[in-house]
């Protein structure tokens, strides 16, 4: 699955229809407006 979301003040926000610790992804790229990534964030599991 693939969700894109606007970010504001360093926030991003999802509402999912799962428990919290299911909804969160094993890894997570953070991209800049011009499509560069910005980081790469992995899960803890």
């Amino acid at each position: 699955m693939h969700l894109t979301a606007k970010v504001q003040d360093n926030v991003a926000s999802f509402q999912v229809d799962r428990p919290a610790p299911d909804a969160i992804p094993p890894l997570m790229t953070w991209r800049a407006a011009d499509g560069s990534v910005v980081r790469v964030v992995r899960a803890r599991r």
